[in-house]
């Protein structure tokens, strides 16, 4: 039997975050019942990040990288390999809440034409984050509708 392409993959990239990435892992693994797989991407951790999900999570797919390759580079490098229907960029600190993945999909599902979409960010004290801020119309708006990229960028 062949295996069902995962609803989503999930890349986190990880440098120094053994403090963390337990409570992350944790928040996915419990969070939305989705077929699911999840990378992290380890920048050359010098504390104990890589061994922590090798022994206490044996699902995610775990690269360890010889040097700091950076954010960007991480991700991308672990982009090619991802096989969900959507890929979700998570950072170490982050803790999931129950629906977001459904959410997001269920919203993206309904969307068709847009291409990529960012969650709500809450702070732990229940404020939210603004962690994006674009002027509408502008500059950036007619640049990306003249370059051909795929759909409209949102925010969920």
């Amino acid at each position: 039997m062949k295996n069902k392409q995962p609803e989503i993959t999930i890349v986190i990239v990880s440098y120094n975050t053994a403090d963390l990435i337990g409570s992350c892992l944790d928040s996915i693994l419990s969070s939305d019942d989705l077929s699911m797989e999840i990378f992290v991407v380890d920048n050359a951790s010098n504390d104990e990040s890589v061994s922590l999900v090798k022994k206490n999570y044996p699902t995610v797919h775990i690269v360890a990288n010889a040097e700091n390759l950076g954010f960007a580079v991480a991700n991308n490098q672990v982009l090619p390999q991802c096989k969900g229907k959507y890929v979700f960029f998570l950072n170490p600190d982050t803790k999931v809440m129950s629906d977001t993945f459904s959410e997001a999909i269920s919203f993206m599902d309904a969307n068709p034409r847009i291409g990529l979409a960012g969650t709500k960010v809450i702070n732990p004290d229940g404020t939210l984050q603004w962690s994006v801020s674009y002027k509408y119309p502008g500059q950036s708006y007619t640049t990306s509708e003249l370059s051909g990229l795929p759909g409209k960028i949102a925010c969920v």
